[in-house]
């Protein structure tokens, strides 16, 4: 038992292997020993130490005393700052080395700093009450043999100050080289862990519209001691890409430099997200006419744009001023509508409205002006000669005038003609008016067969005048015949009267062919011409004009 300046008792608990302290308040509280049985802790906190047995602690100050640690024949002395060491005895423990002549030679310390700190490691050398003169070298064996510290011993006891080391652990080892009483010796190995430093980084907000290019992102580093401010540099990776949709996207953090592993970075707090934006559109619209007649069809597209990247989805609203004609959806970026019912009198100012989507604006488009006219239409009439007269195998022409109405002719007009006589071609110069022109001006041609081919049939008592008087000539000699005569002379007077008059009109009937077979009447034909287009909504056009053609 020992008692401090301030009234507190230490109190060896051997049975339990802890040193318990009794406060002047009465609290009772365990000051070294785990409780476990055996020999660990050195250099660390004397409450998590392994003690066997032990028994005598000697207070020197406030929290700073020694112990006997019986059964592992050491004296262990705990620090101010509660840490525990071996200052003499035989054990092999932590940080503990045994020399050639009974020399033993320990290190001990915090076990673990955060980097930057300054760590004081004790080193105590012992070899029967003898005293060692000289110095130690501390040497890391993690990465090589060399010395990174060296201390006096004074009454056997070194102390090292060390700030220097880089993060992670670090396995320390004291050298002493001997004097003229003692031998050389070396410690055991002490683990040292040294933790990164935490520092932070910040950067301002950053948003950007859906599309666009994720631009550098820069920030401030803080907690970066000054000795590394050129040896560790912050790098910011952003998590959203040009092709995020709207939202918002934090922003990850690491570090690069030669002295980046002795630092853990994190973003502070309300830093470190980047919003992507709805990205502006814009819609144009376009018309396949802006000038069409009433009823006309017009095809009217718009097309949605990124003003970055992308294709906008959704629809087009179309309008005729504030009329809402159909709501389109959009594909491939663009949206289509034929509209039939423009109404004459006056422009109509058509828009587009696109509506957006998780990714892109609203816009609306600027008007397509579009101008109705009246229906198209034309006339056709003929002009120089109406009535023509040929002989047949000749040909006649005739000439015609189209003339449009309310404008240009807006289809092709096409030209036919019927009631044509037998035989005839018809042949129009040109055969189709194209459509641009105000006027147009058409010639018809038509080619008679000749009188032969167009008007003979194959068998006509014009074509056998003398077929009826031959036959008669040929029944007069049977009147002279004595014979024949006498049997119509038995003929009743009547029935001979009657076959005299048959031959005799026969007769009659042949010289009358005779008289007009070389004089055929002149034939009259009407030609119908018809000139056809296409007209509003699917509908035709057609107009028409007749002519005369006499044939002789």
């Amino acid at each position: 038992m020992s008692v401090d300046a301030q009234g507190n008792i230490y109190v060896a608990d051997s049975d339990n292997n802890s040193i318990r302290l009794i406060a002047n308040t009465g609290t009772i509280t365990t000051v070294a020993g785990n409780g476990s049985q055996g020999f660990a802790g050195d250099g660390g906190a004397a409450t998590n130490a392994t003690l066997d047995t032990p028994r005598a602690p000697a207070v020197q100050a406030l929290g700073v005393f020694a112990l006997s640690d019986t059964n592992n024949n050491l004296i262990r002395a705990v620090a101010s700052n509660g840490i525990i060491n071996t200052i003499t005895g035989a054990s092999s423990g932590t940080g503990s080395g045994q020399g050639s002549g009974g020399e033993t030679l320990s290190l001990s310390g915090s076990s673990s700093i955060a980097y930057g700190s300054s760590v004081t490691l004790t080193v105590i050398f012992s070899n029967a009450g003898k005293i060692a003169t000289g110095q130690v070298n501390l040497v890391d064996t993690t990465s090589g043999s060399s010395t990174i510290a060296s201390a006096p011993l004074l009454n056997n006891v070194a102390t090292i100050n060390l700030s220097t080391l880089s993060a992670g652990t670090h396995n320390l080892a004291v050298a002493f080289a001997g004097d003229s009483q003692n031998a050389a010796i070396t410690s055991s190995a002490f683990a040292l862990t040294v933790t990164p430093l935490p520092v932070t980084a910040s950067i301002a907000g950053l948003s950007v519209e859906y599309g666009q290019t994720i631009p550098a992102i820069t920030g401030t580093l803080n907690g970066v001691l000054p000795q590394d401010a050129n040896n560790v540099t912050s790098v910011f990776t952003p998590t959203a890409t040009a092709t995020s949709t709207v939202g918002q996207y934090p922003v990850t953090v690491s570090l690069t430099g030669s002295a980046a592993i002795d630092y853990t970075v994190t973003l502070a707090s309300g830093t470190g997200s980047i919003t992507i934006e709805k990205a502006a559109s814009s819609v144009t619209l376009t018309s396949s006419n802006l000038t069409p007649f009433l009823g006309a069809p017009i095809t009217l597209t718009a097309q949605a744009i990124s003003s970055t990247t992308g294709t906008p989805t959704g629809t087009v609203s179309f309008y005729d001023g504030t009329t809402l004609l159909t709501a389109a959806p959009i594909t491939q970026g663009a949206a289509t509508y034929t509209y039939t019912g423009l109404a004459a009198g006056g422009a109509h100012n058509l828009t587009a409205v696109y509506s957006g989507d998780p990714n892109f604006t609203t816009s609306t488009s600027t008007a397509v002006v579009e101008t109705v006219g009246a229906t198209p239409d034309f006339t056709l009439t003929s002009t120089g000669a109406v009535t023509q007269s040929v002989i047949a195998g000749k040909s006649a022409t005739y000439t015609f005038a189209l003339q449009s109405q309310g404008g240009t002719f807006t289809s092709p007009i096409t030209l036919t003609a019927s009631g044509l006589p037998a035989g005839a071609t018809a042949v129009f110069t040109p055969a189709t008016i194209a459509p641009g022109a105000g006027s147009a001006t058409a010639s018809l041609t038509i080619q008679t067969a000749t009188q032969n081919a167009a008007n003979t049939p194959p068998f006509s008592p014009v074509r056998a005048p003398l077929l009826p008087l031959s036959a008669a000539v040929f029944l007069l000699p049977l009147l002279r015949n004595k014979h024949l005569r006498a049997r119509f002379g038995r003929m009743p007077r009547t029935l001979f009267s009657a076959f005299f008059l048959l031959i005799a009109g026969a007769a009659l009937l042949g010289l009358t062919g005779c008289g007009s077979g070389d004089h055929d009447p002149t034939k009259t034909y009407t030609i119908t011409v018809t000139a056809s287009a296409a007209g509003a909504a699917n509908t035709t056009l057609q107009h028409m004009a007749t002519v005369t053609l006499n044939i002789q």
